[in-house]
């Protein structure tokens, strides 16, 4: 896995566009968004989609996310209600995953067979930002999470832990917080999966 130390607030051009030209390749790369670290594929790429669905099969009360820039973009791949649009612009500047109702646009591999819903999450950072504009691509992830007691953890542990699963790591000086808010919208009364730092508004 080849590391790329990328500026938070002022990515680099040059390494944007070769993390961008991994996904283009059907190449899995990690990289922050709001507070934790994503695996992070190119979601027109089924190769890449198929590595990703894996590894996150793998994980409990972690979804793979659509990772949209806005709730317009969201409202491509989800059904979004009058209820559950006002919770998500209530919170989408949060680090906050979601899970709604899969419309026909969403790749059936990242659909719940039985609810038949998909997880979406909101760009935060400017790296990532930067990734999804310069692509022109939709991207998909899921989060990192390690099988231990630290709240927090640093780019380096992400990085030896992880670093079979990705060709790319895009490092930067942020921690990565291991409890991440996943909020269920599919009812009428939502329902708290999961609570991290992000408290629902």
């Amino acid at each position: 896995m080849q590391t790329l130390y990328i500026h938070p607030e002022n990515p680099q051009p040059r390494l944007i566009k070769q993390a961008v030209e991994a996904l283009q390749n059907h190449q899995l790369i990690i990289c922050p968004n709001g507070s934790n670290y994503w695996l992070i594929a190119n979601l027109s790429s089924n190769k890449a989609l198929e590595k990703l669905t894996q590894f996150a099969s793998q994980q409990i009360n972690n979804p793979p996310c659509l990772l949209c820039q806005n709730i317009s973009q969201a409202s491509e791949y989800v059904q979004i209600d009058n209820q559950q649009h006002k919770i998500l612009k209530n919170n989408s500047n949060q680090s906050m995953r979601f899970v709604l109702p899969a419309n026909k646009n969403t790749p059936k591999k990242l659909i719940d067979d039985k609810q038949k819903n998909v997880g979406i999450a909101f760009i935060q950072e400017t790296i990532m930002q930067n990734l999804a504009e310069e692509a022109n691509l939709a991207l998909t992830g899921v989060i990192l999470l390690m099988d231990n007691q630290e709240e927090c953890l640093m780019p380096y542990q992400i990085e030896m832990a992880f670093e079979q699963v990705a060709e790319i790591f895009v490092s930067t000086d942020k921690q990565s917080n291991q409890a991440s808010t996943l909020i269920d919208l599919n009812s009428e009364e939502y329902s708290i999966v999961h609570q991290g730092n992000a408290i629902l508004k």
